[in-house]
C-alpha cells in the first residue's frame, strides 16, 4: 500500500513539472520531473511505513544503556565539581596574605605594648619589609611609636612571624602568632 502511495506522488509530480515547465524545454522538464518525483515518492513510503515495534529485549539494552549514560554524565559532574573545590582549595592556599598579615600583626603587637592606647602604627603596616614563607606563614617586619612605662614616645621595630590558618582573612582568630620580637632602634 505504502509502495503504491510513493508511485502515485512520484508520476503526480512528474506530470505536474511536465505540464508546468515555464521556459524548460520538454526533456529538461521530464528529466527534472522524475527526479522530484522520485524524491518525494521516496519521502512518501517512509512517512506512511510504520516504525516496527522494538522488543522488550531492545528496550532493556535500551533503558541499560541509558542508564549507562545518565551515570557517566553523573559521575563527569562529579569529578567536574571535585576538580572545581580543588581548584578553588589550591587557589586559596596559594594566595597572598601579607598585606593582611601585617595588619593582623599590629593586633599582636598592641597587647605586647605597656600602653596599646598610644601605638601609631602608620600607614605602612610592613614598614619594613614583609616576607612570605611557607605553608602560609609570613614575617613582617614594622615599627611602632609607643609610650613606655615612663610615658615617653618611643619607636619600637618588631619582628612578627604569623601564619594564616583557615577561615576569613580578615578575622584575627584564624592567624596563628608564631613569634613576636623587638628591638629598639
Amino acid at each position: 500500500m505504502e509502495v503504491l502511495a510513493g508511485i502515485f506522488v512520484w508520476i503526480a509530480l512528474w506530470i505536474v513539472v511536465v505540464r508546468y515547465r515555464g521556459k524548460l524545454n520538454k526533456l529538461a522538464a521530464n528529466v527534472l520531473g522524475a527526479v522530484i518525483g522520485l524524491f518525494m515518492g521516496f519521502m512518501t513510503i517512509g512517512i506512511m511505513v510504520p516504525t516496527p515495534e522494538a522488543t522488550p529485549e531492545q528496550k532493556a539494552q535500551w533503558a541499560q544503556e541509558r542508564k549507562a549514560k545518565e551515570e557517566a554524565e553523573a559521575r563527569d559532574r562529579e569529578a567536574k565539581e571535585q576538580q572545581r573545590i580543588n581548584d578553588e582549595k589550591l587557589a586559596e592556599l596559594q594566595k597572598d596574605r601579607t598585606t593582611m598579615a601585617g595588619i593582623i600583626c599590629t593586633n599582636y603587637v598592641e597587647t605586647a605594648l605597656k600602653a596599646p592606647a598610644s601605638a601609631d602604627f602608620g600607614w605602612d603596616k610592613a614598614a619594613g619589609g614583609s616576607k612570605r614563607l611557607d605553608n602560609q606563614t609570613y614575617l613582617i617586619r614594622s615599627k611602632v611609636d609607643a609610650q613606655n612605662s615612663f610615658g615617653a614616645q618611643l619607636r619600637n621595630w618588631y619582628n612578627c612571624k604569623i601564619q594564616y590558618m583557615t577561615g576569613d582573612d580578615a578575622d584575627p582568630r584564624n592567624w596563628k602568632l608564631l613569634d613576636l620580637q623587638f628591638d629598639n632602634q
